[in-house]
Formats: structure tokens, sequence, C-alpha cells
């Protein structure tokens, strides 16, 4: 059974037209700041006033996304 992918994630991490794109580290865990708080690399690309989230930089379905105002 083939998993269900909302198009708003199917853009390839290396896709042309970008303004920007790199690996940050993106918190993971609990809200505060805790022991169990753990950073994870990602890769981020900022397109058309939104910003993707993948795994890595080869991949070509995002995990995440959020639209970036202003």
């Amino acid at each position: 059974m083939a998993r269900f992918v909302p198009q708003r994630l199917k853009l390839s991490a290396n896709s042309e037209g970008s303004a920007v794109s790199g690996y940050l580290r993106r918190r993971t865990g609990g809200k505060a700041m805790t022991n169990s708080t753990k950073w994870k690399r990602c890769w981020f690309v900022l397109k058309d006033r939104v910003l993707y989230t993948y795994r890595a930089s080869e991949d070509s379905v995002a995990i995440d996304t959020l639209p970036v105002l202003g």
C-alpha cells in the first residue's frame, strides 16, 4: 500500500528557483530546553515564501512546511 503524501510536500530538495537552501539543526523532543531535548540536522529550502524541511538534501518529498510571512 502506497503512503499518501500531500501535494504541498512534493517538492524536491534540489529544485530550481529556491531563494536559500542548506543544513540547519532543528530541535526535537520536549518544548522546554530539558535533557530530553535533541537537535537533528535537517535540510531546509526557502522557496516562494515557504520553508520546506527535508531529512537530507537528496530527498524528493519534504517532511514539513512552514509559511514565511513578510
